[in-house]
């Protein structure tokens, strides 16, 4: 009797270690075709999110081919107290292609209502690479070569009111020659662009 009773735990264990095991695998190995557009709600906790696999895709996905579009992030908008501090935290894990280890051309695009507040905030930033400006929604123009000639090419939207990376869109080869893809990155972009001030 105790035989049959330790032999039957140790099958119901072995049962719960498999069903955990699977849980934990689904949560950190996401298909590609869930990665294409999330939001970002919590607190930016760079560690954590160095430890994950994969991102859950929330909101309303962009409706374009994996190979084509593969990220896009809209990043919170909530007060911090150490803002810069924080884009560049931002900076050095997307430049490592977001979390897969690999070297990635980052253009940083500073939008904000004030032209020269974006000039400044870039210009005592002490970012390392050339610096994009854009005010409100006027920043078509740096999607025209976006993706183009870049094996791997993201852009990092940075608002400087705020101090904060709201955006970010990372694309394959050629895949940002595509009018409709420039189009739905500026739609996502305006979408976290507006949700600053809210």
């Amino acid at each position: 009797m105790t035989s049959k009773l330790t032999f039957g735990l140790y099958a119901l264990g072995v049962v719960f270690l498999i069903l955990a095991g699977r849980t934990w695998y689904g949560a950190t190995n996401i298909p590609d075709e869930d990665r294409q557009f999330l939001v970002v709600n919590e607190p930016f906790a760079y560690d954590a999110l160095r430890g994950v696999n994969g991102f859950r895709s929330t909101g309303s996905p962009a409706e374009l081919k994996a190979d084509q579009l593969v990220t896009i992030f809209a990043m919170p908008a909530d007060p911090c107290t150490d803002c810069l501090n924080e884009v560049h935290a931002y900076l050095e894990l997307f430049e490592l292609d977001g979390l897969h280890g690999k070297s990635v051309h980052t253009d940083i695009v500073v939008v904000g209502d004030d032209l020269d507040a974006a000039k400044r905030f870039a210009r005592t930033s002490d970012f390392d690479q050339e610096v994009l400006y854009g005010t409100g929604e006027v920043y078509g123009d740096q999607l025209q070569s976006f993706g183009t000639t870049k094996a791997t090419h993201q852009m990092l939207m940075v608002n400087p009111e705020k101090g904060r990376v709201f955006f970010r869109a990372r694309l394959a080869l050629g895949a940002g020659s595509a009018p409709e893809v420039r189009e739905k990155i500026l739609w996502e972009a305006s979408k976290a662009y507006e949700a600053l001030s809210r």
